[in-house]
Order: structure tokens, then sequence, then C-alpha cells
């Protein structure tokens, strides 16, 4: 099949890495959209399966592929397809994640009725399992200045739902290759949104993989760790937790309190699966920090405690928790009955 792509407006960059029995789909649902003013760029990450020889099978020139000599990870892989990419805008796609058709075409529209300080453009997403049955549904409502959010978790989600404008790419340099895989994707959020203005569509135009496969980064417990320490020591200066700089935020401090317990716990349960030492210190920290930002936080109170006393203890109080809200769940299905 022969198309133009000599001004795409469009370019979609495909990250993978052996992935021939999956990388069908995504380009697949590229073709199929509604708007076709695009580029498509399959970067291969020196896969070791027949992913070049599956993208050649697909008969349409609009397609690039380009292989990396050595694997190098998504943040440098995204960045190849950014470096070679031709349209004014931008948008990622992870090779076993897929678009609805109408997706290019909404997040262009809304463009055009926006404001040149409206730099990226996000999407609801749906998680859907390797039958393509739907688990979960995220239907975002967070726009404009969202740094303060992003400093403490990301709401914008997987880069399959992104759109960005060429320009503030450039301008930030694309992802950093330095930042651990599972948490390049907020980073680029969080240094895009001190340039630009954040957009969104709430309703669901892509669909996101999430069959609990064993190679998941976020099922490995080490990359966790590192990802979000490494995000830390980048963003997070003691500064973050004082009163003033937390008073200018447009947070409430019950919101901090809350993002700030997240990651503790996030940090505590993956560094004591491992015994990273680093992890629990921090996880800690975290916790406390939670509880001085917002004292009616107790839960953070208790959670510092509790993880003192060691593993057993801290996984059985999260058990307890979660079995005490599945009853209360129970008892209000039955009440709305």
């Amino acid at each position: 099949m022969t198309h133009s792509i000599k001004s795409p407006t469009v370019s979609v960059i495909i990250p993978t890495y052996n992935r021939e029995d999956l990388i069908c789909k995504p380009i697949r649902s590229v073709l199929n959209q509604s708007y076709q003013n695009f580029e498509i760029i399959v970067v291969d990450d020196h896969s070791t399966d027949d992913t070049e020889k599956v993208v050649a099978g697909i008969n349409d020139s609009r397609i690039r592929y380009i292989r990396h000599q050595r694997n190098s990870g998504a943040a440098v892989a995204r960045n190849t397809g950014i470096e070679n990419s031709k349209g004014a805008y931008v948008a990622f796609l992870d090779s076993d994640d897929e678009w609805l058709p109408e997706k290019l075409e909404k997040q262009l529209n809304l463009f055009q009725k926006c404001g040149s300080e409206i730099g990226c453009i996000y999407t609801g997403l749906a998680a859907v399992d390797k039958f393509n049955q739907v688990k979960s549904v995220k239907s975002p409502s967070y726009r404009g200045c969202l740094r303060d959010r992003l400093l403490y978790s990301n709401c914008i989600g997987t880069p399959s739902t992104v759109m960005v404008k060429r320009n503030y790419l450039d301008q930030v340099q694309g992802f950093d290759p330095n930042m651990p895989s599972f948490i390049e994707d907020v980073d680029l959020w969080l240094r895009l949104s001190e340039h630009c203005q954040f957009e969104v569509l709430p309703e669901v135009l892509t669909l996101y993989s999430d069959n609990n496969s064993g190679d998941r980064l976020t099922l490995n417990h080490k990359l966790v760790v590192e990802g979000i320490l490494s995000f830390i020591k980048k963003h997070h200066s003691r500064s973050i937790f004082s009163r003033s700089e937390q008073r200018q935020s447009k947070l409430s401090s019950r919101d901090i309190a809350e993002s700030l317990f997240d990651t503790g716990r996030t940090l505590l349960c993956n560094g004591f699966l491992i015994s990273h030492s680093e992890a629990i210190e921090v996880g800690r920290q975290y916790h406390m920090w939670s509880f001085k930002t917002n004292f009616l936080n107790s839960k953070s109170l208790l959670y510092y405690a509790v993880s003192l006393l060691g593993q057993d203890a801290y996984f059985s109080l999260i058990k307890s928790e979660n079995e005490m809200r599945s009853q209360v769940k129970r008892i209000l299905d039955k009440i709305s009955r």
C-alpha cells in the first residue's frame, strides 16, 4: 500500500523488544485510525526473535523500521524514534497496547481548539487481559499545570495515551536514558510540565495490556525500587517537604500526604521482598513525612510504627486493611440493592 509521508502530521513511535507475537496488534490499530496523515516508527531494541520479519510483512509505506545494535531500554528506543520523526506531533504506543480508531483524530481536534500553552494531551484507558476483556477503566480528569501533582504521582499514566507537540519534546530533550524503566515516563511528564500545560480526553481511547505476565516491569521488585529511588533523588529535594513549599502547592495537604504514604508503602513492600535496606529506610521516612504533612492521617504513623517490627508485621497490617475494605464493600453492596 502506498501513502505519502513527506509531511506527516503525527509521528507514532512504537518501541519493541522480542514482541514478534504482539507487534502486529499496535501497528494495525494505528493503520485503522480515522485520521491517516501519520508515520509509524517501530524501534526494535535489538530483538532476538523475528520482530523485523513480522514488521516487514505489513505492507504500508508509512511504516519505518529502525533496529538498535544493542539493547538499550525503552527510554533510548523512544528517543531514537523522536530523533527520526518528522511530525509536528508525537504519539507513543507500547508494543502490547492498542488504540481505538478515533484516538489520533480526537486528540488533534482538541489541540486545534486549545491555546499554544497546551503541549500534551492524554486519554482515558481500559486495562484488558489477553482475551481483550476489560479488567478496569481509568477516566482521568487532571488538566492545566500538573507540575505539583506529577511531583508526587503519575497522574498521566502509560505513554500509550499521550500525544505531545514536537517542539516541547525538543525543549526537554526527550526521555532521560539514565532513568530506570518503569519511571522514565513520569519523569518526562514532570519535565514537560515545567514548559507546557496538559489537556485530557477522559474517554477510553487506549487499550492497555494488563495480563499480569512475568515480564511486566511493575512486577520486577528491583526495577520498581530503583525507579522510585531514582525519581526521588532527581526531583524530591528536602524543600518539597517544607511547610512553605507545600503551602504554595496546588494540592491539598491531604492529597500530598496520601501520595507520600503510597510512595512509602510501595517502597516498603518491594524493599522487604528483596531485602533492599535503602528502600525500607526511605519508605519509612515517607510514612513519617506523610504524617507530618497531615496529622489527621494517623494511618501513616501506624504503618511507620508497624514497619519497624519487620516484613511479616507490615504485610499482615496490609492484609488486614484489605480484608476490612472488602467486608465494608460487601456490606455497602448489600445495602444498595
